[in-house]
């Protein structure tokens, strides 16, 4: 499987963050991420339930999961 840019971003925080504990917050932080330190992502963020929250991410996080890259 080919990584696309925003999967490898995803993988680059995870590596710095450490386990990180549930999508919701991987959510959060991805957003800070894009938002406080102008990560440079094409993830499309929207009001949710819990905060902010981008489809496109969540398929991401799927994706990886599913091919072994995260847990």
């Amino acid at each position: 499987m080919a990584l696309t840019t925003n999967q490898l971003y995803v993988l680059k925080l995870l590596d710095l963050a450490g386990k990180i504990d549930g999508k919701t917050k991987f959510q959060k932080m991805m957003f800070l991420a894009e938002t406080e330190e102008k990560a440079i992502t094409t993830y499309n963020f929207e009001k949710y339930h819990y905060g902010p929250f981008s489809f496109d991410l969540s398929d991401d996080l799927d994706a990886l999961s599913k091919t072994n890259f995260i847990q």
